[in-house]
């Protein structure tokens, strides 16, 4: 019987804290998980060799567990509710950036000829991650993994609708934010006047369409149109409507999720009780010697073993591009 989604999601931060503890405590992790979370639920462990490791049994679970993870740390997002169109990593997209055009013509004259133009473009693999830090005390403890887990939830949703709804340029680390280069329509007080004029500048296929704002923009929609909800099961004309504090202030956003191509390849976790972390949100230090000089970058780290604590590295690889004509945008 195949593992259900929900235990794959589980098995990976599991595993990672049984580990985790296990090595402070010298013991066997798979004991640890069988007294943690009982014979019939630990998870599938990895054994540690040296410094790599190695998988026992089959090491292809791993793989779709590692997907539902990211599933499950990604559940609140916009990304995930939205239907988008699932690609691989360097598929190569082909997008029309000029149409071709047709016309009558007469019987015996020539027909004119249209120049379509397209776009080729391949999506490669960014990357999204998090490092937490958290104390022995709360990996031991039994909602330890609860509040780890929506912690990971929370800051792996936030860091994908930021660059997803973002009016950002793509650059070598972040994909292009779904409402680059688009134009944004004049709204106004008359409700039904301004999604009238969004609807009118819209290219793409309304049966496939989410409307995307934040939870002030649809408040003063719903007077109009009750069925809106600050939730994320309310609707605007027929279409999902969905509420994100990352989305522009004052913008009601129209986009066809079958024209966004979206690509990711699972999720990575790994726990360190050895390391010696830069405790910044913006950190400053570099391992690529090509990008600064030897010791211009001096940082203070704090040491995870001299503080009984443990780090966690979460990083995900995701990717997406939006087609000419997906998204309109209007002012509220």
């Amino acid at each position: 019987m195949n593992p259900r989604k929900s235990d794959l999601s589980q098995h990976r931060l599991r595993r990672v804290i049984a580990d985790a503890v296990s090595e402070k405590t010298q013991g066997d992790p798979h004991e640890y998980a069988t007294r943690r979370w009982g014979a019939d639920r630990p998870p599938p462990m990895i054994e540690r060799a040296g410094v790599s490791g190695t998988v026992s049994g089959d090491a292809s679970p791993f793989a779709s567990e590692s997907q539902a993870f990211f599933d499950s740390v990604s559940a609140d997002s916009v990304v995930a509710s939205m239907p988008l169109r699932k690609v691989p990593f360097h598929a190569r997209l082909v997008s029309v950036t000029t149409p071709a055009s047709a016309s009558f013509t007469a019987e015996g004259l020539a027909k004119p000829v249209s120049r379509m133009a397209l776009d080729a473009q391949g999506l490669e693999p960014r990357k999204v991650a998090s490092l937490i830090v958290v104390s022995d005390e709360l990996l031991r403890d039994t909602q330890g993994e609860a509040t780890i887990m929506n912690d990971l939830r929370r800051a792996i949703s936030d860091a994908l609708d930021s660059a997803f709804l973002s009016t950002s340029a793509a650059t070598a680390s972040t994909p292009a934010g779904i409402l680059n280069g688009v134009s944004i329509t004049a709204g106004g007080s008359d409700v039904q006047g301004s999604l009238g004029a969004l609807l009118a500048d819209f290219d793409g296929d309304t049966r496939r369409s989410v409307f995307i704002a934040r939870a002030s923009v649809f408040a003063s929609i719903s007077t109009n149109y009750p069925r809106v909800s600050l939730g994320s099961n309310g609707f605007l004309l027929g279409l999902p409507a969905l509420p994100s504090p990352f989305a522009p202030a004052d913008r009601l956003i129209l986009a066809d999720a079958g024209l966004i191509a979206f690509a990711s390849s699972g999720i990575e976790v790994r726990a360190s009780k050895s390391a010696n972390v830069e405790m910044d949100t913006a950190p400053v230090g570099r391992s690529n010697e090509g990008e600064s000089p030897e010791g211009s970058n001096p940082v203070s780290t704090i040491s995870m073993f001299q503080t009984n604590c443990t780090s966690l590295r979460v990083e995900a690889w995701v990717n997406w591009a939006a087609q000419q004509g997906a998204v309109s945008a209007n002012e509220r």
